[in-house]
């Protein structure tokens, strides 16, 4: 097979393209949902039952359980079926969100956002576990950074163009904006996406005779995986990530809950994905420069900058500043996590441990989304977050060093 198409581009970077395109329709849509949390309970609360922020959260938590429990799943799925799976999955995303249009009330949006999991699992998880993996071999942080990098592009635009049609619309038609965008994107990157370069006759990208003698020095481990600490370690770290990350959801709401309009909260909540989008990019060349624990490290000191910030904001500067910052903390799961698996796990190894660790990550991550609501339904705030959303800063500096330790052949 060959390591590149002679004269040509890698064939990888073209299939990054695809992957990126997934991210903009998936991640790029699932981070502006926050958008519709107040509206959908302004809308369903009656005389008799109030609906609150949590309550509209919940679909979302529902959703995340169900991905979870798919995501175990996927890898023998799309390895029999790749690109049927995709382009399934990419039209009943679409209808996933026409369907959330018409809700008449908030059963109905727990019930479609539960079985919207399944496709959920399929295209969102799947750029990460398999694909970019499977494609690059060098130059993979800087690969995760554009891939993640794009969610944050793309949400800034959605979230500041859906803001605007749910106040001038309705909420309704902020759903259908989504379900002609997410079937456009998903649909196009289904078509550019391919399994894996064996597939095409071709080696990952920076594969070479070098790579092949680098990757049998590296040491390996015959244990099963569930008697290897590094599992255990790696799952408590991305149910971390998973609690972290879902609090960029809830800025918008954040910056409502302080006085902020619905237009001017899409627009601030905007600066957070400006924030993600700009760090990611940074992050991987910092990763392929000096190695994931010490990009791992720069992340975590930038997002607690931020929670600071947030928890001791008196102006404008210091919510925008805070809010760029934490925006960055889904770097946390979508970068620092795959590359530090990368390193940790190899071959086969990935690909067991990865869905396994996922799954845990995806179920806290769940949870925590009502857990935010509650709590700001319960207390009118987010700074009890911020403040364990530290804590956990601190616990993941003290994992990833761990981490570190525990493969003297890997990259880390």
């Amino acid at each position: 097979m060959k390591s590149k198409e002679s004269g040509k581009l890698h064939r990888a970077w073209i299939v990054l393209i695809g992957c990126c395109l997934m991210n903009c329709g998936t991640s790029g849509l699932t981070n502006c949902l926050g958008l519709f949390y107040k509206p959908l309970a302004e809308a369903f609360s009656t005389a008799e039952k109030t609906v609150g922020v949590s309550d509209a959260a919940l679909g979302r938590t529902i959703q995340m359980i169900v991905v979870a429990l798919v995501v175990v799943l996927c890898g023998k799925l799309l390895t029999k079926y790749y690109k049927k799976a995709l382009y399934l999955s990419s039209i009943f995303y679409g209808v996933y969100f026409l369907l959330m249009s018409f809700a008449g009330n908030i059963s109905h949006i727990y019930i479609v956002q539960g079985l919207a999991g399944i496709v959920v699992a399929i295209l969102q998880n799947l750029c990460i576990i398999f694909t970019i993996n499977r494609w690059f071999y060098k130059k993979k942080g800087t690969a995760f950074s554009i891939f993640s990098a794009c969610a944050g592009i793309s949400s800034m635009f959605f979230n500041a163009v859906t803001g605007n049609i749910i106040d001038r619309f309705g909420w309704q038609w902020g759903y259908r904006f989504f379900a002609i965008s997410g079937f456009v994107l998903t649909f196009t990157a289904s078509l550019i996406m391919q399994e894996s370069p064996k597939a095409c006759g071709l080696e990952p990208y920076g594969w070479d005779d070098s790579a092949m003698e680098q990757q049998a020095e590296v040491s390996t481990d015959s244990r099963p995986l569930h008697k290897r600490p590094e599992l255990y370690l790696m799952i408590f770290l991305l149910c971390s990530f998973q609690f972290l990350m879902s609090s960029t959801t809830h800025c918008s709401t954040y910056a409502r809950s302080i006085g902020y309009g619905l237009v001017a909260a899409a627009y601030i909540s905007s600066v957070g994905f400006a924030g993600n989008t700009g760090i990611k990019l940074v992050l991987g060349g910092v990763r392929d420069r000096f190695g994931t624990k010490k990009a791992g490290l720069f992340e975590f000191a930038l997002a607690a900058a931020g929670y600071l910030l947030l928890i001791f904001n008196r102006n404008l500067v210091m919510l925008l500043a805070g809010i760029f910052l934490v925006g960055s903390v889904i770097s946390t799961a979508t970068i620092i996590s795959p590359v530090l698996h990368s390193d940790l796990f190899k071959g086969e190894d990935f690909n067991r441990a990865y869905p396994i660790t996922n799954m845990f990550g995806q179920i806290v991550g769940a949870f925590a989304n009502y857990f935010y609501g509650w709590v700001y339904d319960s207390t009118g705030s987010y700074i009890t977050i911020f403040i364990i959303c530290l804590a956990l800063l601190v616990l993941d500096t003290v994992l990833l060093l761990a981490a570190s330790r525990k493969k003297p052949g890997a990259e880390v």
